[in-house]
């Protein structure tokens, strides 16, 4: 009847990338979209890939990708001061990252003394992103309703194409959880729990890392279980977890030798899984070239928008370039903007240069 009707479909059943991605709306209401569009990011390809891996939503991924390998997991957790020293916002994102940042560069070098894929945990932030909209001072899009502080996809922390680049191996954070995972990884898992390092160290932003093959060992823990003992969870021991899963001892900032020391029982487990954050819990390699080839792989790695400054540059204004507060709009249309304020000494940490080596000076 030549007639052409409009009319306007519901967000939480055709959603944006912010939506469902960010505000995670569909999922508060238990409702099933129908369909889901990965907007409001800024990884191209890579962010798109990782928020569809992180849904359980995307199935072009073999067979491989889920069986082949063994697994590191650590906690996400993040110092509570952190929480309790900054509100919502710039300050508390910035303090946040860097948390992370420190933590995902430990679980990268881990996860290559282990010859393991770093799985990723779910990420706390403190500050929205997206292109071409300020979110600085509210850190929210606007818009939205979203509550800071918020768990937020991988790409609004890491550049993922950048870990492409530098050939990183990793998992998104639901990975476990997708039902392509057969029960010969999900139910062959080992925990590690960090203690007090037994060497004397000191630590914090700019230590130079010292330390000599052969550094002193842990003293072996009472019952260290047998190799032989350590295999895959039966599924009725599965279902007592955690209390039968078989655990490791690892020192806090552990060099190379007392990780391949502390875990060398668990080579057969298919799932080593940090109870902590791993921010504390590796301190350097055992050769000086090892620790300088790693620094230079991972330094594509971490450079993104919260992270980091060229050496050299005052790293001041390094995560604004997508965050700047609107001032005021010309009579010609232009936006014009205004320098943020500057950060507090806790919020600057995550602009320094890439985390390195940085966490101890063996003595």
């Amino acid at each position: 009847d030549r007639r052409l009707r409009l009319g306007t479909l519901p967000a939480s059943h055709f959603c944006n990338g912010h939506v469902y991605f960010v505000q995670k709306r569909p999922q508060q209401l238990g409702l099933h979209p129908y369909v889901v569009h990965p907007t409001f990011q800024l990884e191209g390809a890579s962010g798109k890939r990782s928020r569809f891996r992180e849904a359980g939503l995307w199935l072009a991924d073999p067979d491989t990708y889920y069986t082949e390998g063994n697994f590191l997991v650590y906690s996400g957790a993040v110092p509570s001061e952190v929480l309790e020293r900054h509100p919502p916002g710039i300050d508390m994102h910035m303090a946040l990252t860097a948390h992370h940042q420190v933590a995902l560069r430990a679980a990268f070098a881990l996860g290559q003394i282990l010859e393991r894929t770093v799985v990723l945990p779910r990420l706390l932030c403190g500050c929205d992103m997206y292109w071409g909209s300020p979110t600085v001072p509210q850190c929210v899009t606007w818009g939205s309703d979203l509550t800071l502080p918020f768990e937020c996809p991988a790409d609004n922390v890491f550049n993922l194409p950048h870990w492409e680049w530098a050939q990183m191996k990793w998992r998104e954070s639901s990975f476990l959880d997708n039902p392509r995972v057969p029960d010969a990884v999900r139910l062959s898992r080992a925990r590690v729990r960090l203690t007090p390092s037994p060497l004397r160290h000191s630590c914090g932003p700019g230590c130079t890392l010292k330390y000599e093959i052969g550094s002193p060992q842990p003293a072996e823990p009472e019952g260290d279980p047998d190799p032989e003992t350590v295999a895959p969870l039966s599924p009725l021991q599965a279902s007592m977890m955690p209390l039968q899963m078989p655990a490791a001892v690892l020192p806090r900032f552990a060099n190379e030798s007392m990780v391949r020391h502390a875990l060398r029982h668990f080579a057969r487990v298919r799932v080593l899984e940090f109870e902590d954050s791993t921010a504390e819990a590796f301190c350097g390699f055992d050769r000086e070239q090892d620790n300088v080839a790693f620094d230079k792989k991972m330094r594509p790695a971490l450079n993104g928008i919260w992270c980091c400054a060229p050496e050299g540059r005052d790293p001041k204004g390094q995560a604004y370039a997508h965050l700047r507060e609107p001032d005021q709009t010309d009579h010609d249309g232009t936006l014009r903007h205004k320098q943020p304020p500057p950060l507090s000494k806790e919020g600057r940490l995550g602009l320094q240069e890439e985390p390195r080596n940085q966490f101890c000076h063996y003595e």
